[in-house]
């Protein structure tokens, strides 16, 4: 199949999230079913508290702690693209941003 050149020059590799706590394990990271922003989605599987630390790799202007259908519930402290959710045992946290 022929292709006709995009003029788009795009890197060889890119990191679009950094996770600084591995305690956390990552289940999801999409663009929303209805709007134009992203989710992502972690848990934590062990019996005691930890935290969701992720640093996201653009601007970010800010981001939102949601429902498991992606309704925003309360806004998140963000700094320099660094979120930090706290984490009770076994539980699941949904990210808009």
């Amino acid at each position: 199949m022929k292709l006709n050149p995009s003029g788009i020059k795009t890197p060889l590799s890119f990191s679009f999230l950094q996770e600084t706590n591995n305690t956390a394990v990552l289940s999801t990271l999409k663009k929303a079913e209805k709007e134009d922003r992203f989710v992502l989605r972690f848990f934590n599987p062990t019996e005691t508290e930890c935290h969701g630390s992720f640093t996201v790799n653009l601007s970010v202007e800010h981001a939102q702690e949601g429902t498991l259908n992606e309704k925003p519930i309360a806004p998140l402290s963000l700094e320099n693209n660094y979120i930090n959710v706290p984490l009770k045992r076994n539980q699941v946290k949904t990210v808009l941003f």
